[in-house]
């Protein structure tokens, strides 16, 4: 939802855009079912350009999407930081967050092979969202591209109800690390707690986004605590909120 970056972009003006999802989910029988959303945005040559995505009859809705350049490269790729938000109607388990991009002429100049993508966590349940961090490679620059999301439905249903406590965020050495207490106010875990912070910029876009996972912890129950700390590396510039 913003541009795509180039090394020696200067414009300053302000641009808006819209992006509609217009994928439609549909159950149907089986143990398993793998839909495939997608979602187009153009991207134009102003500094800034906010799209709002729309999705209809329910899916996958990419959100808060930001682009900029690699710096760690000498040649940047395009990195790209976003959340994807489960509207299928049933817990979800990505299988992958991939992308087709293009130039001025609609010819495709990176797609699949060319992408790198993580997430923190696979299940998703529903009206959950997930941040997500997608490496472009080999180009600086799009004119405009797809993401697509590629998911089946998950064999257990995750949870999100935690309670947090005593959080509080430090910079150390250039990270942004945030640390508490967390709290499971329901029934014992089957397996694993994840905790995710995201880092959003005064626009609402993700920045960055850290995870710490607790395994053997099927006794937080009750009034017990775990403790968390998750330190963000850069970049972590610019954040105005987490979450």
């Amino acid at each position: 939802t913003l541009p795509a970056p180039t090394a020696t972009a200067s414009a300053t003006a302000t641009a808006s855009a819209t992006a509609t999802d217009t994928s439609i989910f549909t159950p149907t029988e089986g143990p398993t079912i793998t839909p495939t959303f997608t979602l187009t945005e153009t991207a134009t040559a102003t500094a800034t350009a906010t799209a709002t995505a729309t999705p209809e009859g329910g899916g996958w809705t990419f959100a808060n999407i930001r682009l900029t350049t690699d710096p760690d490269e000498s040649d940047p790729n395009i990195l790209i930081f976003g959340e994807v938000i489960n509207n299928s109607g049933a817990a979800q388990e990505i299988a992958a967050i991939t992308g087709l991009f293009y130039d001025a002429q609609g010819q495709v100049i990176a797609n699949e092979a060319n992408t790198t993508d993580y997430w923190p966590v696979e299940a998703i349940p529903v009206g959950g969202r997930m941040p997500f961090e997608m490496v472009v490679i080999g180009i600086q620059s799009a004119a405009s591209y797809k993401l697509r999301v590629e998911s089946s439905v998950g064999p257990d249903l995750p949870r999100q109800n935690f309670e947090f406590s005593a959080v509080a965020q430090t910079n150390e050495s250039g990270n942004y690390c945030v640390g508490g207490k967390a709290r499971n106010p329901g029934e014992a875990l089957k397996s694993y707690l994840i905790i995710v912070v995201t880092l959003y910029d005064g626009q609402n876009k993700v920045i960055n986004f850290g995870s710490d996972e607790k395994v053997g912890v099927t006794t937080l129950v009750g009034d017990k605590t775990v403790n968390f700390r998750i330190c963000i590396v850069p970049p972590n510039q610019d954040t105005v909120r987490y979450d």
